[in-house]
């Protein structure tokens, strides 16, 4: 699941469901939360183990649309699930802490400790830790 305004966060989780895709993994899907309602992307939410949550910093805080799926995860106790973060920030960003912080607030969440931050558009530095994050997931899945 994303959330974008420019597009730079959607081909980094473009990339993060290839590499995963190319290890193995299968039945990979991707949401965009500014196009996607909520109400469907919970319903997703609960048939999958596996998340990975990535978001711009918007005004210091995380993206509205992320942030509006995140609060639904809560309030409808959205639990036990492994949990990938990305965010994307250029000037402060703050996305990712704050989502890991939510995350945090519900129960038996597993956040895994790759952290991955993107300034605007994914570079050549990222390409380790995107491969990195995807390794971690693959490894939680066994």
């Amino acid at each position: 699941v994303y959330g974008t305004m420019y597009g730079n966060t959607e081909a980094v989780a473009e990339d993060l469901a290839t590499r995963l895709v190319s290890k193995g993994m299968t039945n990979v899907v991707m949401y965009d939360v500014s196009k996607t309602h909520v109400s469907y992307l919970i319903a997703e939410a609960f048939k999958y183990s596996h998340i990975a949550l990535a978001s711009v910093t918007y005004n210091l805080n995380v993206y509205p649309p992320m942030l509006n799926f995140l609060m639904s995860m809560k309030a409808l106790n959205l639990q036990k699930r492994t949990v990938a973060v990305i965010e994307n920030g250029s000037w402060a960003p703050q996305a990712g802490q704050l989502i890991r912080k939510l995350l945090g607030k519900m129960k038996e969440m597993n956040i895994l400790e790759d952290e991955m931050l993107i300034s605007s558009s994914m570079t050549e530095e990222n390409i380790s830790e995107i491969e990195s994050l995807a390794e971690s997931i693959i490894e939680s899945t066994k």
